[in-house]
């Protein structure tokens, strides 16, 4: 009925799933999903263990922002609770992605439900810091060039259907329109 994705190295506190769970069986279903607020966890490894240097909060938001998430993931995948039947809706993650492949189904999430914000803490986004590679690395931190090749070609991708007219035939804005603008708010506000 309710689908996560977890990945290896982050956690949740014990209350997670309880808390989400709940709370999308008493929502109503325009609701697609929930995320707490989460915790990243700067570490480093030292003799194939995770030593913590630091941590604070992700995002201390209230409401997940559509346009805000036109510019940037605004939560990270191990804080989202979401239906079965909005992974139905708007489609799998994108495996063809190497990176950002949460962005975009978070997006196409926003775009089509409601997500809800429990503003708890209840996740652990885990970052290695700079020079761990490997099987301990991050794509977050130790791909960042991966990251910033890939959201131009994911943007562009976007953008040309928007310009090519696929998408909505409503008249509303298409998704590659909203990202489009969400790019432009992000160059105004660097």
């Amino acid at each position: 009925e309710f689908v996560v994705v977890h990945d290896d190295d982050d956690a949740w506190d014990p209350r997670f799933l309880e808390r989400c769970v709940n709370h999308l069986d008493s929502a109503p279903p325009e609701v697609g999903g929930v995320i707490t607020h989460a915790t990243v966890v700067i570490e480093e490894i030292q003799d194939n263990t995770a030593v913590e240097r630091n941590r604070f909060l992700f995002s201390n938001m209230d409401v997940v922002d559509l346009a805000k998430l036109s510019v940037e993931n605004q939560f990270p995948p191990i804080s989202f609770l979401f239906r079965r039947s909005v992974m139905d809706a708007v489609g799998h993650f994108d495996g063809t992605l190497p990176v950002l492949g949460d962005w975009d189904f978070h997006f196409r999430v926003a775009k089509r439900f409601q997500i809800d914000v429990l503003r708890e803490p209840l996740a652990f986004y885990h970052h290695r810091t700079q020079g761990t590679s490997g099987d301990y690395g991050n794509t977050v931190v130790a791909a960042q060039e991966k990251h910033r090749a890939q959201r131009s070609l994911f943007l562009n991708a976007h953008i040309r259907d928007a310009l090519n007219g696929n998408g909505a035939e409503d008249g509303t804005l298409k998704g590659g329109e909203l990202l489009y603008f969400g790019e432009l708010r992000r160059d105004l506000t660097d």
